[in-house]
């Protein structure tokens, strides 16, 4: 990753005391960081163009390559390569589909706002990818930027390490007390391998849309698509957490089935 162009995605959104209200970017920074492959031209696409370009994405990428770019990025922290995973479980499942809403305004299948075409900033997508890992994660207008991001990623190989430390991520949610939710489980993993907070919640959160860490009602995307009207939002005050995996507690342990398809 070139650095220079990568200083200027970051000095774009983000500053030493967080998020800049203000963003001023110079034409030739900008142009400069666009040719590097880390900023990108602002996207305009309607709801079935965003399916689309979705499912067509989705046939070119290989399961095997994106399951290794996130195992391979446990151990170097390469955050930027393991949201793949989770944009790869949505759109296995995702289907094409009409828009449909209540209110005119988000689609109840796939949660898109509005079905004329509609502008998505690229740029703080990539910038979330890098610093954190991926934040909306099950957002389709980011599964889509995701993918195409897959395909044109220099590929990278698990280690030994890599693969211990999986090993012990999943030894470690097996152990979990029967009450434990996400918070606890992400404060025990901080003993496994060199991370903070925010990275391991990427994780946990990537488990969740696998279908890796769900309940028994709430179910993460693995057997088929979950709408976004049904997402059901934990009625709790305040979370960190994304749909599925706020929902999942220790008793719920590991869906085997979909651990061993990504992972076995």
């Amino acid at each position: 990753m070139d650095k220079k162009a990568k200083e200027i995605l970051f000095s774009t959104f983000w500053s030493s005391s967080g998020w800049k209200r203000e963003k001023k970017l110079e034409k030739f920074d900008f142009e400069y960081a666009k040719s590097k492959g880390l900023m990108f031209d602002t996207a305009r696409l309607d709801h079935k163009e965003l399916g689309d370009k979705i499912k067509s994405t989705y046939r070119k990428i290989d399961k095997k390559e994106i399951v290794k770019m996130f195992i391979a990025s446990l151990a170097s922290r390469r955050l930027e390569y393991r949201s793949f995973l989770s944009s790869f479980a949505v759109a296995r499942v995702f289907e094409k589909h009409k828009f449909k809403s209540n209110e005119n305004r988000f689609c109840n299948i796939c949660g898109v706002f509005h079905k004329e075409k509609t502008e998505y900033d690229l740029n703080v997508m990539n910038f979330e990818k890098i610093k954190w890992g991926g934040v909306r994660l099950s957002h389709i207008e980011y599964v889509a930027f995701d993918l195409e991001q897959a395909l044109s990623m220099e590929k990278i190989i698990p280690t030994d390490e890599d693969y211990k430390i999986l090993d012990e991520i999943k030894k470690t949610i097996l152990t979990s007390s029967f009450d434990d939710r996400p918070r606890q489980l992400e404060k025990r993993l901080a003993k496994i391998f060199k991370s903070n907070a925010n990275e391991r919640e990427v994780i946990l959160n990537i488990f969740g849309i696998c279908g890796i860490l769900e309940s028994d009602k709430q179910k993460g995307f693995f057997e088929y698509f979950i709408p976004a009207i049904d997402r059901e939002i934990r009625p709790i005050n305040k979370t960190d957490w994304s749909y599925p995996v706020d929902w999942w507690q220790g008793k719920f342990g590991i869906n085997e089935k979909a651990w061993n398809y990504y992972f076995e």
